[in-house]
């Protein structure tokens, strides 16, 4: 895992994760993108502004709410679909609907791909601009490191789960 805030608060935070389970299996399973949006643990639920689209295959560029819960407060944020290659790779915005500059605008992007025969590894990466910049950033780091580390669990317990129900 790396993490870096740079001087202008630029935030990168990237993970690649080695899977055990089929690539097969886990392509399957990114045709569903809510699972792997909802591995975040702040993400609790995802819904299409404009309804469920007629066309599953083709949701790039659809509007999203991302519903957030933590401590028992829940936010909504506002998201959009920006890449979709189904099974292959998925990136949404995750914005804060008071406006681009505060609430840690940010995009989210998994990409699948085949490291070696019988697993894949899943490239976990997180961009934005840190807004509360009155958090040091170590501490930015460190919680940062908390959501890759619970999304990595998470993503892993589900694709385990998906590949047991296959057999």
């Amino acid at each position: 895992m790396r993490i870096t805030v740079d001087e202008r608060w630029r935030v990168c935070a990237r993970m690649r994760v080695e899977c055990d389970v089929p690539l097969e299996t886990a392509r399957r399973l990114l045709h569903d993108f809510r699972a792997f949006l909802i591995a975040d643990p702040l993400h609790q639920r995802i819904t299409f502004d404009n309804g469920e689209p007629d066309d599953p295959g083709d949701i790039r560029g659809e509007a999203i709410t991302i519903r957030h819960a933590l401590l028992g407060v829940h936010i909504d944020r506002a998201g959009r679909i920006l890449r979709w290659r189904p099974g292959v790779e998925l990136a949404v915005s995750d914005l804060s609907q008071r406006g681009r500059g505060v609430g840690f605008p940010h995009m989210c992007r998994y990409v699948l791909s085949e490291r070696r025969p019988g697993g894949h590894s899943l490239l976990y990466e997180v961009r934005g601009v840190w807004t509360a910049r009155w958090v040091p950033r170590w501490m930015v780091r460190l919680w940062l490191a908390w959501v890759m580390q619970a999304t990595r669990g998470r993503l892993l317990a589900h694709l385990a789960k998906h590949a047991a129900a296959r057999q």
